[in-house]
């Protein structure tokens, strides 16, 4: 995009109305009345005028911001939401930016608000698993030394136990299946696992 506007002592104007210095910065500007063709000519007509220009510009900007708030409800300011993305994208490596490069859609932003808000909150839990992943814990029958199952996430259930508001898993053992062992979230890295290295690794230092 070709800028309309440059910097001249500490103020933003019409770069048409500027010499421009080697550097690339104005080096010079005319006052706004001593460039006005419109006056000079005795005319109303400011078309093609470099002012009427930087006015235009800016009215495309006011009715891109109208259309976000339209859309959005009035919760996205532009400014807000490029600098969140741009703080986001900072903290991915090259594979991840990759990976995250998605088109913004109006459910993904309202969406991204909802998840910040809860995040305040501290309403938003992660969790370490979902329904249908295979996870690798160490669990004994009652005659038995512990060993490692690969399993499946049957189902996740929310609820207090033992005073205390946690995460239930239901997992079944694939080489049994039918039969469910329940685990919680605090067990994930001590008993259950994402990888069978990770699992082994536990196994061995019981």
């Amino acid at each position: 995009m070709e800028r309309l506007t440059i910097e001249y002592c500490g103020e933003y104007v019409p770069r048409e109305l500027c010499s421009i210095d080697r550097l690339g910065g104005a080096d010079d500007c005319d006052l706004c009345c001593e460039y006005c063709k419109a006056a000079e000519e005795g005319s109303e007509d400011c078309r093609g005028c470099a002012i009427n220009k930087c006015f235009n510009r800016l009215g495309e900007y006011e009715n891109l911001q109208d259309k976000l708030d339209n859309q959005f409800d009035g919760c996205l300011d532009i400014g807000t939401f490029v600098d969140s993305i741009i703080e986001y994208d900072k903290q991915l490596s090259r594979d991840e930016k990759l990976a995250e490069a998605i088109m913004i859609t109006n459910g993904n932003a309202r969406k991204y608000y909802e998840w910040t808000d809860l995040q305040k909150q501290g309403l938003l839990l992660k969790l370490p698993c979902a329904v249908g992943d295979m996870v690798y814990v160490l669990w004994c029958r009652t005659s038995e030394k512990r060993a490692i199952y690969k399993a499946e996430v049957r189902e996740m259930r929310l609820g207090k136990y033992m005073g205390r508001k946690k995460m239930k898993y239901l997992l079944e053992p694939t080489s049994e299946r039918g039969k469910i062992i329940i685990f919680y979230d605090d067990d994930f890295g001590k008993t259950v696992f994402h990888t069978r290295e990770e699992a082994e690794t536990a196994l061995k230092e019981l």
